[in-house]
């Protein structure tokens, strides 16, 4: 033992000293822009993960690109699908030119990407003569100094462009396609100054304006809305500063054409929560009311005690959305609020966890102080989002209740559809996985054979279905889901898969498709949405070590991966993080001396020391070598 915790120390110290200074690292963004060419542009997508059951759906994607080196004009510019040679809608934004020639942009299109598919797009250029015609699907009026946006799922009125002297909130009014259903309110005493809308780009694509408050006292508020084509959500992006907590200001979301009669987040109701186990779909799960389920005093499990489900006597609700924190029952990423004699829901989720910041870096879980109320009283409902120092990422959907219905008859599980919005357009966006490298040549084993042959000696089978079972958590349960298996679920990779992948005897196509969905589920660890590291210090820190590890492992498993490096560094950062702000200080005043873990000694640091350990000796002896890596002596041998 004394061995063990030696080399253990060993490779933290190492991986501490060499990456503590750096805060983050930006591996899953794609930073250096397309360059523009005299032949165009190609981009390609294709799906390397090739898991029938993942399929995205069309996404609207950005691409940075640079026009610096060959002169072009914007309407000189067309878009063309490369199969069947039809011109494809796109939109720029964020446009530089120089005497009317383009030098930079981020170019905006739909795609989808069907399992084992392939999509090729040219930009190139054409004549300015020739006309593109293309139909908007999201028409945007100016009626009375207001603005009307509506993609024919959703619709917004929002206050016209322009400086305003008296205060408007950024949502006037918002719907669906038949009727409008909630409206907003900014606080009276909040010192305002002066507002400005500003239109930041319409096109065929998406409409998106910028609305800026100026208050009192340096307060000032912005919120960023789009609203793209066949979307049922809008997004919106608020950057708050120089906001007191204490005073204790938010911007209001009222529903005051909407009566819901049900509520729900993630894990209420849990699977457990079946009418009848030998029964099946959405009426067979017993939804929670939107006041909660009547006391019962035999309940023995969250969240039937009567804490999880009796709203308090201001109508606050017993849940609220947050970016982060290890208690599945009443902090989630989701919400959703249904009526079933109207037919519709509306809901919440959160777009890009990258985008949710609280300054003052949170430990273990989210300050309230960012967090989304909901409100029910007398027949009145509406959310509170404070307006606090900090930025919120945030998706607003609705759509017909339909489409949950048939989202738990298909998957006989308690997850609605504002998960799968939160699913294939915030955690695992096409436009983010579109980045993510799981494929790349030469397609061959690279690992250095450092072990002795594993008793276990399993095949293709085998270990194709233990990664496919974690692709199918992140495909049918979300990242607070608690019978999703996150994060103990991960364990069994530093138990004895690693060291079977090592060894296995695989044809070039399996080692292909293996490796491809291990990077996969890599990316996902890696991501702030399952355990964020950069916005904060997510916790519990035995599971921070079993989610932010297996990047350490893909690190020593492909180490001519492109972003192996960032791969290791990720882990290495995880490891320093955690031993500073997961191991308690000396505090006098509680007369407790400091060294101490978070959790129970006798039982959770265990798990962590061997992931930590296992992996910290492999990056240490194995990757980080400059001998070894540098004469690419994995290639020799």
């Amino acid at each position: 033992m004394r061995n063990l915790l030696n080399h253990f120390l060993l490779a933290v110290t190492f991986t501490v000293a060499i990456n503590f200074p750096i805060l983050a690292t930006d591996w899953d963004v794609v930073k250096t822009p397309l360059k523009w060419t005299s032949n165009g542009i190609d981009i390609i997508l294709k799906d390397q993960l090739n898991v029938k059951e993942m399929s995205w759906p069309k996404t609207l994607l950005e691409y940075d690109l640079d026009f610096s080196a060959y002169p072009v004009e914007q309407n000189e510019l067309a878009l063309t699908d490369v199969d069947s040679k039809q011109n494809v809608p796109f939109q720029l934004t964020d446009i530089k030119t120089e005497k009317g020639q383009l030098k930079s942009a981020t170019l905006c299109f739909f795609s989808d990407l069907p399992t084992g598919e392939k999509r090729s797009f040219r930009l190139h250029k054409i004549s300015s003569e020739i006309k593109k015609e293309n139909k908007r699907v999201v028409t945007v009026k100016s009626v009375n100094k207001r603005i009307l946006i509506d993609n024919g799922l959703v619709r917004l009125e929002l206050p016209g462009t322009g400086v305003h002297k008296k205060i408007l909130p950024p949502i006037i009014q918002i719907g669906d396609n038949t009727s409008w259903l909630g409206s907003s309110v900014l606080p009276d005493k909040i010192g305002f100054i002066s507002m400005k809308v500003e239109e930041i780009s319409t096109g065929d694509l998406f409409a998106e304006y910028l609305i800026s408050y100026q208050f009192e006292k340096g307060k000032q508020f912005q919120v960023k809305i789009r609203v793209a084509a066949d979307n049922d959500f809008i997004v919106f992006e608020e950057n708050m500063s120089g906001f007191i907590e204490s005073d204790s200001l938010a911007w209001e979301i009222k529903w005051n054409n909407f009566h819901p009669e049900y509520r729900y987040c993630n894990d209420r109701p849990n699977p457990e929560h079946k009418i009848d186990v030998n029964k099946t779909g959405y009426d067979n799960f017993r939804w929670e009311p939107i006041s909660g389920y009547p006391e019962n005093p035999a309940a023995t499990h969250h969240p039937d005690f009567t804490l999880d489900q009796k709203n308090l006597s201001n109508g606050l609700l017993p849940f609220n959305l947050t970016q982060y924190f290890s208690s599945n029952w009443w902090r989630h990423n989701t919400a959703a609020f249904w009526n079933n004699k109207t037919g519709k829901t509306v809901g919440i989720f959160i777009k890009d966890y990258e985008n949710w910041i609280d300054p003052e870096y949170p430990i273990y879980g989210s300050r309230p102080n960012l967090s989304i109320s909901y409100y029910f009283l007398d027949d009145k409902f509406w959310w509170s989002l404070p307006l606090v120092t900090g930025k919120r990422s945030l998706a607003l959907a609705v759509y017909p209740h339909q489409k949950d219905i048939d989202l738990v008859n298909q998957t006989n599980l308690p997850i609605v559809h504002i998960d799968d919005l939160r699913r294939w357009y915030g955690w695992i966006s096409l436009n983010k996985v579109k980045n993510w490298v799981l494929d790349y040549d030469p397609c061959q084993r690279v690992t250095p054979r450092c072990f002795e042959p594993y008793i276990r000696h399993v095949n293709y089978s085998s270990l194709y279905s233990l990664l496919w079972n974690k692709i199918m958590l992140v495909r049918y349960n979300t990242e607070r889901s608690s019978n999703a298996g996150h994060p103990v679920d991960v364990r069994n990779l530093y138990e004895y898969f690693f060291y079977e992948f090592a060894e296995a005897k695989l044809s070039t196509e399996e080692f292909r498709q293996l490796r491809a969905m291990f990077l996969f589920m890599t990316y996902i660890y890696m991501d702030e949405a399952m355990m964020p590291t950069k916005t904060m210090l997510a916790g519990h820190a035995d599971f921070l070590t079993d989610i932010k590890g297996v990047s350490g492992l893909a690190a020593f498993l492909f180490p001519d991966h492109p972003y192996a490096e960032e791969m290791a560094d990720n882990f290495e950062k995880s490891i320093a993080l955690n031993l500073q702000y997961h191991t308690r200080p000396n505090v006098s005043a509680w007369d407790a001396r400091g060294g101490r873990w978070t959790e129970n000694l006798a039982c959770y640091v265990w798990e962590s020391l061997k992931n930590s350990s296992r992996t910290s000796f492999l990056l240490y002896y194995f990757f980080h070598s400059i001998q070894f890596y540098k004469s690419r002596y994995f290639y020799d041998h």
